[in-house]
């Protein structure tokens, strides 16, 4: 007796995505909050050099600004820890191991806190805040579904620090069928070697870099 087995192939329908229209893309703002970014934060008081920062956050200003008047929607995303949000994985991420004896990395962030409030760049009424308790925008609670609803299919990232949270968003963003772009002076790092080797990994595997100008410079043109 010969088994016969019919293979089922599903067509899809590919839609057309312009990267950088304002009709296709939403802009991500990870992370711009006082422990990350101002000088009395939890990162200057640890000696993490500010200065890239705090350049990154005027770029940040000038890209909401015109992603508002682009009508590209906006979404802030914020960290928060504390107790019930933070796993003992999570508390140990950079020790040898967990349990006695083994210390757990400092919090940032607390949720409810001045460290967690926004640095420069907030949020206007109506606007969507997304909060987060790990690396990746897309692990907070209800931020895919709430995406989804948006309809756009290029994202666009910024903040800090590039090589931790906004490049694992960025990542996450790839795994989730959505075009991703890095605003690359938008983002910053403590170091500008960790900067430049994030921005290496993400325009080789990922997606792209822009500047911010020239981001800006399209959307005023296209309005």
């Amino acid at each position: 007796m010969t088994e016969t087995t019919t293979e089922t192939t599903t067509e899809t329908t590919e839609t057309t995505v312009v990267r950088e229209a304002p009709e296709d893309a939403l802009l991500v703002v990870v992370d711009v909050q006082n422990d990350f970014c101002h000088p009395a934060g939890t990162m200057a008081a640890a000696g993490r050099d500010l200065t890239a920062v705090h350049r990154a956050v005027d770029r940040i200003e000038v890209l909401v600004d015109a992603a508002r008047g682009a009508d590209v929607p906006v979404v802030f995303v914020r960290t928060e820890h504390g107790p019930g949000l933070d796993s003992a994985a999570w508390r140990h991420r950079l020790a040898p191991g967990i349990g006695p004896g083994f210390e757990p990395a400092g919090p940032n962030c607390r949720r409810g806190g001045w460290g967690a409030e926004f640095y420069r760049v907030a949020p206007r009424p109506g606007e969507w805040v997304a909060v987060k308790h790990r690396y990746s925008a897309f692990t907070g609670p209800g931020f895919v579904e709430r995406l989804a609803g948006h309809g756009r299919r290029s994202l666009l990232f910024c903040g800090v620090t590039t090589d931790v949270c906004v490049e694992s968003s960025l990542r996450s963003a790839v795994d989730h069928d959505y075009l991703a772009t890095l605003v690359e002076d938008a983002c910053a790092a403590y170091t500008e070697a960790e900067h430049a080797a994030s921005v290496a990994v993400v325009e080789r595997s990922f997606g792209r870099a822009v500047a911010t100008d020239a981001l800006v410079g399209r959307w005023r043109r296209r309005s």
